[in-house]
């Protein structure tokens, strides 16, 4: 899956119409990786998780602030 958003990010920056649908779904996919993390918090393995958990959730606070900052619209310097 990491892999795929990564070609998928690469592919966005030569088509500017995939940008939006890419960002949101990396961010849906992230909020996905967090919840994982806190619905197995009662779990010893979770220990592990908690570097990612808060690079996931830096990357959904992110998006969430670009999108509430520039909206869904492209950029006008295409």
């Amino acid at each position: 899956m990491v892999g795929l958003m990564g070609v998928a990010t690469m592919l966005a920056a030569l088509v500017p119409q995939w940008r939006v649908p890419i960002v949101l779904y990396s961010a849906l996919e992230k909020s996905f990786m967090v919840w994982l993390v806190l619905s197995n918090v009662q779990n010893s393995f979770a220990n592990g998780f908690w570097i990612p958990f808060v690079l996931d959730s830096t990357v959904v606070i992110y998006t969430i602030g670009y999108f509430a900052v520039c909206g869904f619209r492209p950029s006008s310097t295409d």
